[in-house]
């Protein structure tokens, strides 16, 4: 099946690649299974990461310091 072990090493380790990072997960809502966690943990730990670097608890105590 396979010439040697690091044949498929790599081609097992590119699944799994693929299978949590890339594969769009219809019950997910369309997500892939690490996006999915990642916006979970986000979710319960109580705040979300904007594109700018803070958070929503960030920006919530700069506008209460203006």
């Amino acid at each position: 099946m396979y010439a040697s072990y690091n044949k498929f090493k790599k081609q097992f380790e590119s699944f799994i690649q693929y299978y949590n990072n890339d594969r769009i997960k219809e019950k997910l809502g369309g997500l892939t299974p690490i996006e999915y966690r990642r916006r979970a943990t986000e979710k319960m730990s109580g705040f979300f990461v904007q594109p700018n670097g803070f958070t929503l608890k960030d920006a919530e105590l700069f506008n209460c310091l203006m």
